[in-house]
């Protein structure tokens, strides 16, 4: 080893022992903190905070869709353009009226699917096309 590195060893050493010479009892650290000081009163329990209240999110309802009939109206729509005669276009363009009508009553609830068919069908002097029944 090289001599610095003695020198510096000699001196550290005996600062690193040298130090703990004196032997007095280490400072009582309580453990607990009602025994550290008696006088003052445990602190109260802490008490729930009331509980958050959310009212439930109700979905939003989705717009009611009933199938037939604005399948039905267009199915009328169909056989308008195919009328080869004016009174069966005329037909049809009253059926289709009347289906519009209907299919938006049907959608609000004020009337059923059903009922709102029979009302088409009945504006309809030919077979009705399958769609509408």
């Amino acid at each position: 080893m090289s001599r610095s590195l003695l020198h510096g060893l000699v001196l550290i050493v005996p600062l690193l022992f040298g130090a703990c010479d004196k032997d007095e009892d280490p400072i009582a650290i309580p453990f607990k903190p009602d025994q550290a000081e008696p006088d003052k009163p445990p602190p109260a329990p802490i008490e729930p905070a009331e509980p958050l209240v959310t009212s439930p999110v109700k979905p939003k309802p989705r717009p009611r869709r009933v199938p037939g009939v604005e399948n039905c109206c267009g199915a009328l729509r169909v056989q308008r353009a195919r009328g080869r005669t004016s009174g069966a276009k005329s037909m049809y363009t009253q059926a289709i009226g009347i289906c519009n009508r209907q299919a938006s009553l049907v959608r609000s609830g004020k009337t059923s699917r059903g009922k709102a068919l029979a009302q088409v069908r009945g504006a309809l002097l030919d077979s009705a096309p399958s769609q509408c029944r």
